[in-house]
């Protein structure tokens, strides 16, 4: 993508003004919201590609279709700073963001398509075999008796407690028989 600096006169080389959008507490659809309604054009005239946080001080790169930067410069918001102007015949927006990277937005919604079919497919859980069944019964009824045995150890401590803390626990000096 050829970038033309900033050129003196009506004469408008590129479809695209492309310019550097500094801003601080805006978010970007807002800040080019309010672009757009004061340069008399649509929000749809401007492009970028990604966001940036809006509780930080960001820089941006974005591109207006046909909009002269004479407008652009004429601008005064508050927090809001354009700069860095230059004509192109190329859209600054996903698809050229995309290209510089050697890749396409067909190829881009196909691996988001095939991301979202396998995060949305349930996986068949593998058949067992008979062996593997008998094997899962068995452990069942182990872990059943296992699960058994531990509440009635439970119980058993339950009860060694009650009875120690009626009857004290024989560190009186007495040896637990009678006389």
């Amino acid at each position: 993508m050829e970038l033309i600096d900033d050129v003196g006169g009506d004469s408008v080389p590129g479809d695209y003004t492309h310019f550097t959008l500094v801003k601080e507490n805006w978010d970007t659809m807002r800040a080019l919201k309010e672009t757009a309604k004061r340069t008399g054009v649509s929000r749809n005239r401007y492009s970028f590609a990604g966001t940036k946080d809006r509780r930080a001080i960001t820089a941006q790169r974005v591109s207006a279709y046909k909009v002269p930067i004479e407008k652009l410069r004429a601008l005064d918001i508050k927090d809001i700073v354009l700069k860095d102007f230059g004509y192109s015949d190329e859209n600054l927006g996903l698809g050229a963001f995309l290209r510089r990277r050697g890749l396409h937005e067909a190829q881009l919604r196909q691996w988001r398509e095939a991301a979202l079919k396998g995060l949305s497919d349930k996986r068949p859980s593998a058949p067992r075999s008979q062996a593997d069944k008998r094997r899962i019964r068995e452990l069942e009824r182990e872990l059943r008796r296992k699960e058994k045995a531990l509440a009635e150890t439970a119980a058993l401590l339950v009860l060694q407690k009650k009875i120690q803390a009626r009857w004290g626990d024989g560190e009186d000096g007495t040896n637990g028989k009678n006389g």
